[in-house]
């Protein structure tokens, strides 16, 4: 019995010539597809407490933004980058939240995933803050809009004092709507 693993596409290596026909046949008696991690990320918390309780630790916690940057890394060595990644932060990082349990923090995870979660709060700015202007018409039509005309939120959104936001209404000529 033989059992191998690729993630080249041996039918089309097959027609093309460059994979033996009958070996492809006799490899192929039981095929099991398994889809690259980044579509079953539901199973990144599971495999990551499977490879922590091997390295002694029977549970693990998330810190939110540690969790939502494991969730959304593209992990292109699937499950053998799971297994480094829990082994050097069991190495040398990890921190015992209690007993047996590993704590899972932003801090300690490599800087690739620090900056998926940098880029993500880039992009949820709103570009006026992002770059220190202010809105146009548009932009604050549309904040207003989305935060039912209360000026106190809408400040909030952009990171301005109230005081601001009536001075660009004003400036853009929009009416408080009462």
């Amino acid at each position: 019995r033989v059992i191998a693993a690729t993630n080249a596409p041996l039918k089309r290596l097959e027609k093309a010539g460059r994979f033996r026909a009958d070996l492809l046949a006799r490899l192929n008696s039981l095929t099991l597809e398994m889809p690259p991690l980044r579509h079953r990320r539901s199973d990144i918390p599971v495999l990551l407490r499977h490879f922590a309780a091997a390295e002694g630790f029977h549970a693990v916690s998330y810190e939110p933004d540690a969790l939502e940057a494991i969730l959304v890394a593209p992990w292109k060595a699937n499950v053998r980058e799971v297994r480094s990644l829990v082994g050097r932060l069991a190495q040398v990082d990890w921190r015992p939240a209690g007993k047996g349990v590993a704590e899972m923090t932003l801090k300690l995870l490599p800087p690739e995933f620090q900056s998926i979660i940098k880029q993500r709060r880039r992009a949820a700015v709103p570009p006026a803050l992002e770059e220190h202007t202010r809105p146009n018409r548009g932009e604050l039509l549309d904040s207003l809009g989305q935060h039912d005309w209360n000026v106190k939120r809408v400040a909030q959104h952009f990171g301005r004092d109230r005081k601001q936001i009536y001075r660009w209404m004003e400036s853009h000529g929009i009416k408080r709507q009462q």
